[in-house]
Parts: structure tokens; C-alpha cells; sequence
């Protein structure tokens, strides 16, 4: 599957991405590129605790949705384990065990989609983000409720950006030079939005898997 994926997703790449697919959705490339460049500096500033930065835990739940779809309780619960791993400086973390740790068990559901995004602000170099824009790009099949699947489709994932990585380099060049802000971001976190407008627009026009 891995294969077929990286050939299904690098064609997309080819076919669609250029300066004026980035030009095309500035607003949305800058936005994104801004706000999380912001949220990663401000992270990753651990000589001040995290609430002193006025309005950070609010800015990072509105920038991904999170408050849409759980509870209160999942919302502190997530905080907290955000303050924890920033406070101890961690850069790994087995995914299962975070996954099951940040299950909302008020709605009983797992927030898979959420635990990446928390990966991902801990260290975008090896963490990208799954959901479902970027699981409609790679023609991933809806997932309930199965942990395991889950993880062996956001592996096929990781693997494929790595892979896709030496191949991209004009393309994420390109959006380096029309996006500055993007200084901040990994090659891994560039190729990660980008594909994850890809799938935004595959989902817009209704266009099958």
C-alpha cells in the first residue's frame, strides 16, 4: 500500500503544485503559515511558561477546530498534557500510548486526528498531521474507532512524505520564497500543508478517492 500511496500522492504533487497554486490560495497558505509559525516560536520558548503568552491555548484550539467536536474535559486534559511534554522538553512519543492517553471519554471517541496536531507542535520534523483532508489526498478509507488503523495509515504517511521529501525540493523552495514566514516550518511541515490543501480541494469538488 505504502508503494501506491507515495505514487498516488507524489502524482498529485506533480500535477497540481506550482507558483500558481500557491498564489491561487495565498490567504489560506499565509494564514496557516503564520499562525502556526507563531504558535510553534512560542512553544518552543520554554524560558516562559506556556500561559504567559496571552491567549496561546485559545489561538492553537481555534487554529485546528478542537473545541468543535470535544468535551471540556477533553480540552483540559489535552492542555495539560501539552504543558507536560513542553515543561520536559520532549521531542518523541509512542502514538498509541498518547492516543489512548487523549481519548475523550466523555463522547467515549478517539481524537486521532488531534494527538497528531499535538505531535506535530512537538516536533514537526518527524510528526506531520493526519486528518481528513489529508487522508482524502492519500485515498485513505474512513477509519472508526480502530486505533491500529489509525496508526498504520499515519505511518504510510510519514513514511511517504520522507520519501517524497528529495523530490519536492523545488516545490517547497518555491513556497519558501512566496511564504517568508515559513523559516519556521520544517520541509516535512511545508510538504504537510500542502498536501493537506490538496485533499481540501479534492473534498470541495467532490472528487472520488
Amino acid at each position: 500500500m505504502e508503494k501506491s500511496k507515495k505514487e498516488r500522492v507524489g502524482k498529485l504533487l506533480k500535477e497540481k503544485v506550482n507558483k500558481e497554486f500557491f498564489m491561487k490560495h495565498y490567504i489560506s497558505f499565509n494564514r496557516a503559515v503564520s499562525t502556526y509559525g507563531a504558535l510553534k516560536r512560542l512553544y518552543e520558548d520554554t524560558e516562559r511558561e506556556l500561559d504567559f503568552f496571552e491567549g496561546y491555548k485559545n489561538s492553537f484550539f481555534k487554529f485546528y477546530g478542537i473545541g468543535r467536536f470535544v468535551s471540556n474535559s477533553f480540552i483540559d486534559n489535552y492542555y495539560n498534557k501539552m504543558l507536560y511534554l513542553r515543561k520536559a522538553k520532549v521531542k518523541e512519543c509512542d502514538i498509541k500510548t498518547l492516543t489512548n492517553e487523549l481519548i475523550d471519554k466523555e463522547k467515549d471517541k478517539i481524537q486521532f486526528s488531534f494527538t497528531t496536531k499535538l505531535l506535530n507542535i512537538i516536533n514537526d520534523e518527524k510528526y506531520p498531521i493526519y486528518d481528513s483532508n489529508v487522508a482524502k489526498a492519500f485515498g485513505f478509507s474512513a477509519v472508526y474507532g480502530d486505533i491500529t488503523q489509525y496508526i498504520e495509515q499515519y505511518n504510510v504517511i510519514t513514511e511517504t512524505y520522507k520519501s517524497l521529501l528529495g523530490d519536492c525540493t523545488n516545490i517547497i523552495g518555491t513556497f519558501r520564497k512566496i511564504f517568508h514566514q515559513s523559516k519556521d516550518l520544517s520541509d516535512m511541515r511545508i510538504l504537510d500543508i500542502i498536501v493537506w490543501k490538496i485533499g481540501e480541494e479534492i473534498v470541495k469538488n467532490k472528487q472520488p478517492i
